[in-house]
């Protein structure tokens, strides 16, 4: 008797155990088919959203390439800045050769003072009143920190100048920004959107070949 009620009792004991067996894999099975859905559901809204950059590097998603309506949020001075660093990312632009020739569209005289690299470069720029500005073009991924102001300012010692002008596309950070306005108007900074501002303002002036990369940004109204 001892045997038998043993017997059943394991018996009873593999059969819940089978069950709980079951309801685990049906659990699996539910959360693996969720996990799925999931994944499906993450991958349809991924495929639906576009990251527009000034640095994309999908050149469908930029102004100028492809088809191009002009977003409601974005100003013209938005868009050419846009343009631009598309354009000097990709080596198509030259910023150092841009500034030369938007300074001499404003009437001013430059040169180079020092041998340029694709990540620096200093010009000297001479106003009709023979005003002198050194012009130092940095090109860095990330915006430029609170020491480039010194440096700028140990160019001016340098090389003899009353003003100093740092040109930035990444831009700068807020304690650059806060040090250049304490040296009143001698140091100025300029980012891609102060370029943008300056090329629409001599842009008629321009080298026929720079205005060609900006033609479709700039008949945009």
């Amino acid at each position: 008797m001892y045997m038998t009620d043993s017997k059943a009792g394991k018996q009873r004991s593999c059969h819940d155990l089978s069950e709980y067996v079951n309801k685990i894999a049906a659990a699996d099975h539910k959360l693996s088919h969720h996990a799925v859905s999931l994944e499906k559901a993450k991958a349809s809204a991924f495929a639906t959203t576009k990251i527009i950059s000034p640095r994309a590097n999908a050149r469908n998603d930029l102004p100028g390439h492809g088809d191009f309506n002009k977003p409601k949020s974005m100003s013209k001075e938005d868009l050419v800045a846009q343009m631009l660093c598309s354009k000097v990312s990709t080596k198509e632009i030259n910023l150092e050769k841009l500034l030369q020739n938007l300074f001499d569209a404003k009437g001013f005289k430059t040169r180079c003072c020092a041998e340029s690299t694709s990540r620096s470069a200093t010009l000297i720029v001479s106003t009709p009143s023979n005003v002198k500005v050194s012009v130092q073009i940095k090109q860095s991924a990330r915006p430029l920190t609170e020491p480039m102001i010194e440096i700028a300012k140990e160019v001016m010692t340098i090389y003899g100048t009353k003003h100093s002008l740092l040109v930035s596309l990444a831009g700068f950070t807020e304690k650059t920004l806060a040090a250049a306005k304490q040296n009143d108007a001698s140091l100025k900074l300029w980012s891609a959107k102060d370029i943008a501002k300056e090329i629409i303002a001599n842009y008629s002036n321009m080298d026929t070949q720079v205005r060609s990369c900006f033609d479709k940004v700039m008949s945009v109204k």
